[in-house]
């Protein structure tokens, strides 16, 4: 999942995932990318919709985590 704000403010948005959990792999805020500070969470548990807060002017991807088969 991947979200772009062309915007001023902060937003609360909603957004509706597939079960399980969704973990930040981009959020250009973040102080690696040389922004002010990511305000998206690192992981989100999903079991249908979701609230993120999403910093103006920024992208931000999830990914969903996905665990390895285990033999038995």
């Amino acid at each position: 999942m991947v979200r772009r704000r062309p915007s001023e403010r902060d937003a609360d948005i909603r957004l509706t995932l597939r079960e399980g959990t969704w973990e930040r792999v981009l959020d250009s805020t973040a102080e690696e990318w040389a922004g002010p500070g990511s305000v998206t969470p690192g992981a989100v548990v999903a079991h249908s919709e979701v609230r993120l807060t999403v910093a103006p002017t920024s992208i931000v991807a999830y990914e969903l985590r996905v665990e390895p088969l285990t033999h038995r």
